[in-house]
């Protein structure tokens, strides 16, 4: 979690203050999922979904471009959430039900996709890419802010953030 001072240190260094994204209504007629059970995970418990994802890449057989990816929500409260990528099902949230809120009602600062190296313990890329609130392209800074302030944590967790990526 991020303290609001740090918050307005983000908003001085990007010189931009911080802009919610809302869940884009065009799509809210695809949202139909009554028996959906899914876990998300906080940045504190992301070696727990790695671990996951890393047994069951080794059982399937995954396309490789998706084969190291999880999906990532910034909420509100500058709260980074994972879950596993793939097409939304009873096992995979959509972006917006990462939030916990209903699809009308869903907001985040940004949300996309994480790529790890086969190890699962090396973040090379990092991206975007949702369908349900499309972010822009500056909301990533906000997520790589995150991701930096928390590299001791992540340290403990086993994990690191690829050089060229800060």
């Amino acid at each position: 979690m991020i303290e609001h001072s740090e918050i307005a240190t983000m908003e001085l260094i990007f010189k931009e203050a911080l802009r919610l994204q809302s869940f884009k209504t065009l799509n809210l007629g695809r949202r139909h999922r009554l028996d959906s059970t899914y876990e998300i995970y906080p940045l504190s418990q992301l070696s727990s979904l790695l671990q996951l994802l890393n047994e069951k890449a080794q059982k399937t057989s995954v396309a490789l471009e998706d084969k190291y990816k999880v999906r990532y929500l910034l909420d509100d409260q500058f709260t980074l959430w994972f879950a596993p990528e793939g097409p939304a099902n009873p096992k995979i949230p959509a972006h917006y039900q990462m939030t916990g809120a209903s699809a009308t009602a869903a907001r985040c600062i940004t949300s996309g996709n994480i790529t790890f190296l086969e190890d699962w313990q090396t973040i090379v890329s990092i991206n975007h890419k949702s369908g349900d609130f499309t972010p822009d392209f500056d909301s990533l800074k906000w997520a790589l802010a995150v991701l930096v302030a928390n590299n001791d944590r992540l340290r403990l967790l086993n994990i690191k953030i690829a050089p060229l990526l800060i």
